[in-house]
């Protein structure tokens, strides 16, 4: 099925040209904007297999002018399919994908890195029940901030998988990053 989905893919991109468009381009940021609202869509009615389909064609879009936001946004939202199914494993490994993507390219906004932290300690702490996972993407935002704090309130972030970490029902570890916090600030 991933070969004829592949395929699907590839066709489609000859015959639609996307190898020509560029994500400044007005077509091409048009027809990835198209195909990730079609995979919403389909997420929201529960037809991963169509939704995963629409993403993969989104994220071809986004590979061709090397667009990193796309990519990396498009990853994280199909890792939310695979989530959805409770393939938590497949989740987890296509956000340290987009998260490693992020990281070593500089075009990569603050603001998706961000998110992709978001997203991986959601998925540690609620998911998978990691709290040692958790504990490193901890550790990497913190590590992380200056770059971070372009977008983003590395105080609100952190205190945000306080309160997570406290839902999830680790209150030790909860305890333990805001006193690290305290000692940040």
């Amino acid at each position: 099925m991933k070969l004829i989905i592949l395929i699907y893919i590839i066709v489609l991109a000859c015959i639609t040209g996307v190898s020509c468009q560029q994500h400044n381009d007005k077509k091409g940021m048009e027809m990835f904007e198209a195909e990730s609202n079609q995979a919403k869509k389909l997420f929201l009615q529960k037809d991963f297999q169509n939704a995963e389909l629409h993403y993969n064609l989104a994220l071809e879009i986004a590979k061709k002018p090397n667009w990193t936001d796309g990519i990396v946004m498009t990853k994280s939202e199909i890792s939310k399919i695979y989530a959805a199914k409770k393939q938590y494993k497949e989740s987890e490994t296509i956000l340290v994908e987009a998260k490693d993507i992020c990281k070593n390219k500089k075009d990569c906004s603050s603001g998706q890195l961000a998110s992709i932290y978001n997203n991986l300690i959601f998925t540690y702490l609620f998911w998978m029940k990691d709290i040692s996972k958790a504990t490193e993407i901890v550790n990497e935002v913190i590590a992380s901030q200056q770059r971070l704090s372009e977008d983003e309130d590395v105080s609100n972030l952190l205190n945000g998988y306080v309160r997570n970490m406290r839902t999830a029902g680790f209150e030790k570890e909860a305890a333990e990053l805001e006193n690290r916090i305290k000692s940040i600030e």
